[in-house]
């Protein structure tokens, strides 16, 4: 029997690659967004609805896994449209997976789960809800946090920066010991799709990544090494990129978002690669993608 997935946010960037994924490997595939379709793939049924604001009506057909991607995206948006936009539509979402038998529940989060910013709060709760339900309705879930995801077409501040330093004479960052945890596009959807039917991810948490450490440094090395700029520019105080920061931080709130913010100056310099390798022992899968390795074609150079 073919099993049938129900996809939420199946139009944004991770959405549309899962649901390539999951019909690769002869799965039914349901879109679920608030969006018009526009990734037109064979045996894809598509439901346009904002879950913060329109009620999903009931389906005909059982699902045997629901994956959640939909929440906003941005580290850095108003409180208010996490609120709207991340927390709400959980209710409606869960509310109709009562009625729709739903068998198991893949959720998205993020590694960036704290309180000390509107996105990490966001997800939090969004995590929160879905455990309770899950507990209170007797329905396996995996929760996925994942790190910073890389592909072609990913548009993160990380990439941002990297854009700045092969196009512009854009000066270089101090010597940091910060590194980053990332996950390759593919990667990432090879675990969601992983997660869906095997049971022994059932009513677990994962932290997410491709276990390669990422220094910072050496990300700015390869992007100038890539446009032969080898001969670093000044440094620019770490004072200044704080300074900026908290000015990114100010616009922020008031919905007008800039490339640097308190989140991409932790990203630059406090961040520690923590290893965790959980996922891959439980399932078996392995990571196939390296950011190093793929930056030429990510940065359009290849």
């Amino acid at each position: 029997m073919v099993k049938t997935v129900l996809v939420t946010g199946s139009e944004g960037f991770i959405g549309q690659q899962c649901i390539h994924t999951l019909i690769d490997s002869g799965i039914r595939c349901i879109g679920l967004d608030k969006k018009e379709l526009v990734n037109k793939v064979i045996n894809h049924d598509y439901i346009q609805c904002d879950l913060s604001c329109d009620m999903l009506e009931d389906l005909d057909t059982e699902i045997d896994c629901l994956i959640h991607l939909a929440g906003v995206s941005t580290v850095n948006a108003l409180e208010a449209e996490y609120q709207k936009g991340t927390v709400d539509i959980v209710a409606n979402l869960l509310n109709w997976s009562v009625t729709s038998k739903v068998r198991k529940i893949v959720i998205l989060s993020s590694n960036k789960i704290d309180d000390e910013s509107s996105y990490g709060r966001s997800k939090s709760a969004v995590e929160s809800m879905f455990e309770e339900f899950s507990s209170r309705q007797n329905i396996p879930m995996t929760i996925l946090r994942s790190a910073i995801v890389f592909g072609k077409g990913m548009n993160s501040n990380l990439i941002k920066w990297a854009q700045l330093i092969i196009r512009y004479p854009f000066p270089c960052i101090p010597e940091s010991s910060s590194a980053v945890n990332m996950i390759g596009i593919q990667d990432l959807c090879d675990a969601i799709a992983e997660s869906c039917f095997n049971s022994d991810t059932d009513n677990k948490k994962y932290y997410l990544s491709d276990g390669y450490c990422y220094r910072i440094n050496d990300i700015e090395n390869r992007a100038r090494e890539l446009v032969n700029k080898q001969d670093k520019p000044i440094a620019m105080p770490r004072s200044l990129i704080r300074l900026l920061a908290k000015i990114g931080d100010i616009f922020g709130k008031i919905g007008l978002p800039l490339p640097i913010n308190s989140g991409s100056f932790r990203m630059l310099f406090d961040n520690c690669f923590e290893k965790d390798d959980k996922f891959y022992r439980d399932t078996g899968l392995k990571s196939k993608q390296n950011f190093i390795e793929e930056l030429p074609e990510i940065l359009g150079l290849k």
